[in-house]
């Protein structure tokens, strides 16, 4: 009998053998390899030195890149949103399987993927498009080693790097001025919407997906609990509107609303089923809230920013005014305070000068 949790015998013929998995074959079944000695302890040795080399370099496996990563794709369904499912199809068919799909898997090397990744960068494309992309090729080959007992060929490829984060233009503090009287005294939904992320900081999808249902004017707060998008369906080769639940389970929150805004929003009160922005069972999209948004802007006078900004500047004005930031990334719907300290969180001009004032304020020179 061999010992628990080992796979060692002492065979009829004196000599000892050990087994041990080596992965997975196109069929799917396990593969094992066998190493002999004459004595247990020499059979075990053998055995590590195994498991250390079959880590070290790649199995046979005769699936393609594109053959696996089908394979991953099928086991993600019931793990992520449609929304996810759909924009890794997307990257797959348009940058990844186009290079790799028909390449077997054991024929890919480390310097294959740091070369495509490098190849994604020098063509200009963003660094979180870039990132997003890795990650996709990423899961694939950590799924070919938990599945197929290959080696990961992205286990020692660095993630790729961000040359400098541009400044996020947002407006400043005369521009935001601006924008929220000229908002304030309009009496339409889209301006009360655009007032309303800029209040509250919530995402264009998750104001666009806002029904009455979710805003209690009289105690003052708005309840998120699901967001909109556009996706990719596979299946009818077009894109759709999705409501699903928001980014994660921190993103379900309630925001309490400034006393300003709720005559704004009084204006504009219908039944509870009704989305807030169309005032019925009409759903208004996102990029038309971009649009809408962008054309305001130019009407006003102000500088082109996205939508997107309106949220910057709420965490960056929300800190400005000493919120704390536990606080401000609970209100976001981070998962983590780190994640608004990096994206959400702004120095604008006016801070800036004010710190150095008050640290000019704190000399004497004789």
């Amino acid at each position: 009998m061999p010992r628990r949790g080992e796979n060692i015998y002492h065979r009829k013929d004196g000599r000892w053998e050990g087994r041990c998995k080596c992965g997975v074959n196109e069929k799917g079944n396990t593969k094992y390899l066998s190493v002999y000695g004459h004595s247990y302890s020499e059979v075990k040795r053998k055995l590590a030195e195994k498991k250390a080399s079959s880590a070290e370099n790649v199995l046979s496996c005769r699936l393609t890149f594109g053959e696996i990563s089908v394979k991953w794709l099928e086991a993600k369904r019931n793990i992520v949103k449609d929304s996810s499912l759909s924009t890794y199809d997307i990257k797959l068919k348009k940058h990844i399987l186009p290079v790799f799909g028909s390449v077997r898997y054991d024929k890919i090397s480390s310097a294959d993927i740091e070369g495509f990744i490098g190849k994604l960068t020098a063509e200009k494309f963003s660094h979180s498009y870039v990132s997003d992309i890795f990650f996709v090729v990423r899961s694939i080959c950590l799924y070919a080693h938990n599945i197929f007992g290959v080696k990961n060929i992205c286990e020692k490829v660095d993630a790729p790097k961000r040359e400098g984060q541009k400044a996020r233009r947002i407006l400043n503090n005369a521009e935001t001025l601006k924008l929220m009287r000229s908002l304030y005294h309009q009496n339409d939904t889209t301006s009360a919407g655009i007032l309303l992320a800029l209040s509250t900081g919530i995402r264009i999808g998750e104001l666009c997906a806002l029904t009455w249902e979710n805003i209690d004017l009289e105690e003052k707060y708005i309840t998120v609990s699901q967001t909109v998008q556009r996706t990719y369906d596979r299946q009818n080769r077009r894109s759709q509107l999705q409501i699903s639940t928001p980014k994660s389970s921190s993103s379900e929150r309630i925001i309490p609303l400034p006393d300003f805004i709720i005559p704004v929003l009084s204006k504009h009160r219908s039944d509870n089923s009704s989305y807030f922005l169309s005032g019925s069972s009409r759903m208004t999209e996102p990029r038309t809230m971009q649009y809408r948004f962008k054309s305001i802007l130019k009407k006003s006078g102000l500088p082109a920013v996205n939508f997107h900004s309106l949220r910057h500047l709420f965490a960056t004005r929300c800190i400005a005014a000493g919120a704390d930031i536990k606080t401000l990334s609970e209100l976001l719907g981070h998962s983590s305070v780190n994640i608004t300290l990096n994206l959400y969180v702004h120095s604008s001009m006016e801070r800036k000068i004010e710190c150095v004032e008050q640290f000019a304020r704190k000399l004497t020179i004789a």
